[in-house]
């Protein structure tokens, strides 16, 4: 073999190297490779879908925010229109950049404040497949009031450019009617919105509506809104169209054989209805009326005149009073062919030239209305007569109840319906208790039955009889009489006796009380009829008048109800209550005692209830601590307490309840069950229970066991 040089042999370890380093990878290689790039590619891959992920939470969470933000300036901004009706705002519908989004809101007045709401606002959306919130709480305080601004001007005559004085001028805040303001022009025309007495601007800011009136003239709206802002002021100026000008009726209401001016009522109609009144005592001459009639077009207007205040009955002579005793002299207006008319005087029925039509209405039509004007026009149409109501005369003389005349009773007169008739008291009596009087003749103006006859009265002071009373007088009065027929120039007698009434008829009272248990009398009680007395120790009583008056009787005659109370015993009252039966009221008869039935009091029994509170369904029961016992009783007062540490509860000095055992049966008593009943409660955590009808007798101490309490579903 050719040896070969150590040169030789490295050169040869060269080429082997560079030849293994040209062949291919291992199958183990090959396996860790594909592994690692895998590895290297998921990650890559989850990176990037965990940052997709990240972006999409941070768009979401950001675009709640704005929402929410959004909402919050929009509820800002309404408080600042309206802060105290903001708890009615809804807000507007969300915009299309916040589709996916839910949310809820809901505003209330800060506990103790006025000054601040709060606003609770939630925002929900899905984010892959879980419901995200946000929940947000802000306080909104009351916004500072923007300063007020002023509106003025000037009110003219649209036709010659006068000032108008006196108009009326309002602004309206649009959209709250509720918010206006009023003033009037001065007179030179000026007028202002400003506070009279500081001068300081009024107007909040905004959009008002303004709108000027003044008699005479047409009303004036202003034909835009006029905007105030703040602390600005703005000058409008307002024309007034006038109307046509005024006309006037005049005339006079006299008597017609005196002549003399009367105090009279006259109202002004226009086809039926009541358009003005007058009345002539506010005119100087007395007796004089006038009207003026205003015009919106110049066109002839007709109306009829009547004396009386828009037909209402008060203001005719059987109604009003004592000022006014004229009628008129024709036909009446009801057809009872009466020759009298008690409503005075139309100018539908009287005709101008003195003629009468009684078919005509009263107050006129569409084709009586005969008082025409136009504008421009004085119309005085002259004197309207009215008569004295026709009277009659009544004779007679008043007495007491012995026969013996009255000097100085007074005679008193009404209409039939109980209008007075003046002078009032008419007359009065002379020393042989006679009188004449003048009366009006009631059936020249109403028909002749007993509901159109006169009322009449005599009275007079006599001395006093009252009970337990004398000296001195009283006033006492004959009983109503109603007298007719009476026509005029008649002359009638009617005598009057005056009696004693009632109150100067007396008697007496007495009784006894005894204790229903023990039927022995009961001194102290207090009994009332007319007045209180009290038993003395045999349990009597006596209402009578005081030994030094020497006078017998008294009560006043009649019946009266009985009462009777005594500390520790049930109230009695005799038309019946919880404990007694209806006994029915004592008659007191005049000059005699009168007795009534003993009355029977029963004494007031008291015992005790007592139990424990445990819950349900616990093995030993467990007590339930600080559980509220309602003990309703049955008079409808209550007691309450409540359990302690072992489940305890105990009412002492309860009422027993009604009735006793010791009374059923006796139908002095009431025999209407009356219980008791307890209500348990303890709180949310456990459902309550009422117990009852409870039966408590006296001296009993009634043990009502274990109460139990069911847990409620949430307190599970």
């Amino acid at each position: 073999m050719k040896e070969r040089t150590f040169g030789e042999i490295r050169s040869m370890r060269k080429r082997e190297s560079r030849r293994g380093n040209l062949k291919g990878f291992t199958l183990l290689e090959v396996i860790v490779s594909i592994v690692i790039i895998t590895l290297v590619s998921l990650s890559s891959y989850l990176a990037f879908i965990f940052s997709s992920q990240s972006v999409e939470t941070v768009t979401k969470r950001g675009q709640a925010l704005n929402f929410i933000q959004e909402s919050l300036e929009e509820l800002r901004s309404a408080a600042q229109d309206d802060f105290d009706k903001l708890e009615n705002y809804t807000l507007k519908p969300a915009g299309k950049e916040f589709a996916g989004f839910n949310r809820t809101f809901s505003i209330v007045s800060e506990q103790g404040s006025s000054e601040f709401k709060r606003a609770q606002l939630q925002v929900s959306w899905w984010e892959r497949g879980v419901l995200q919130r946000y929940n947000f709480t802000y306080l909104i305080s009351r916004p500072p009031q923007p300063l007020p601004g002023n509106i003025y001007g000037k009110v003219t005559n649209a036709k010659d450019k006068s000032i108008v004085s006196g108009a009326s001028i309002i602004v309206t805040y649009h959209g709250d009617s509720s918010c206006h303001f009023t003033t009037s022009s001065d007179g030179k025309g000026n007028y202002t919105f400003v506070e009279p007495l500081t001068g300081n601007f009024r107007l909040k800011t905004g959009d008002w509506e303004l709108t000027a009136e003044r008699k005479g003239y047409y009303k004036y709206t202003h034909p835009e809104l006029i905007h105030i802002g703040r602390s600005e002021e703005k000058r409008v100026d307002i024309s007034l169209d006038p109307k046509p000008d005024p006309a006037y009726i005049r005339g006079r209401v006299v008597d017609k054989n005196t002549g003399n001016p009367l105090y009279q009522y006259v109202t002004l109609y226009s086809e039926g209805k009541g358009r003005d009144y007058d009345h002539t005592w506010w005119h100087s001459p007395r007796g004089n009326f006038v009207f003026k009639i205003e015009f919106d077009e110049p066109k002839t207007k007709c109306f009829t005149l009547v004396t009386s205040y828009y037909g209402r009955d008060w203001s005719y002579p059987y109604r009003y009073w004592c000022y006014n005793s004229r009628v008129g002299d024709f036909c009446d207006p009801c057809g009872w062919g009466k020759s009298y008319n008690y409503r005075g005087w139309s100018s539908a029925v009287v005709q101008k030239g003195g003629g009468v039509v009684c078919s005509n209405p009263w107050f006129g039509s569409s084709a009586t209305d005969r008082i025409c004007v136009k504008p421009g026009d004085d119309l005085n149409i002259g004197d309207i007569h009215l008569v004295k109501v026709p009277t009659a005369k009544i004779k007679g003389y008043v007495y007491d109840k012995e026969g013996n005349p009255i000097y100085n009773a007074r005679i008193y007169l009404r209409w039939h319906n109980w209008a007075y008739w003046c002078p009032y008291p008419a007359t009065y009596t002379d020393h042989n208790g006679y009188y004449e009087v003048s009366v009006p003749a009631e059936q020249e103006l109403f028909p002749d039955n007993s509901s159109y006859h006169l009322l009449m009265v005599a009275g007079a002071y006599l001395p006093k009889l009252k009970c337990c009373d004398t000296g001195g007088t009283a006033w006492r009065e004959s009983s109503w009489k109603r007298i007719g027929p009476l026509y005029k120039g008649a002359i009638k007698w009617q005598n009057f006796t005056i009696s004693s009434p009632p109150g100067d008829r007396c008697g007496d009272a007495e009784g006894y009380v005894k204790n229903g248990k023990t039927n022995s009398p009961l001194k102290g009680v207090d009994v009332r009829i007319y007045g209180w007395k009290k038993t003395d120790v045999g349990g009597h009583y006596r209402f009578r008048c005081p030994p030094e008056k020497k006078i017998f009787g008294s009560i006043p005659i009649g019946y009266y109800w009985v009462y009777a109370k005594k500390g520790g015993y049930y109230y009695f009252q005799s038309y019946g209550n919880r404990w007694y039966s209806r006994r029915g009221k004592i008659y007191i008869e005049e000059a005699k005692t009168t007795t009534y039935e003993t009355i029977r009091l029963w004494s007031k029994g008291y015992g005790v209830i007592k139990g424990r509170v445990v819950i349900a369904n616990t093995s030993p029961p467990l007590p339930l601590e600080d559980a509220k016992v309602t003990l309703n009783l049955y008079d409808g007062g209550k007691k309450i307490v409540t359990t302690g540490e072992d489940g305890r509860f105990e009412f002492k000095n309860v009422i027993e309840t009604w009735p006793p055992p010791e009374i059923k049966g006796d139908s002095y008593y009431n025999q209407a069950l009356q219980r008791h009943s307890l209500t348990i409660e303890a709180g949310e955590l456990y459902d309550s229970q009422s117990i009852g009808p409870i039966e408590l007798k006296a001296n009993e101490e009634l043990n009502l066991g274990d109460i139990k309490l069911s847990p409620t579903q949430g307190g599970q």
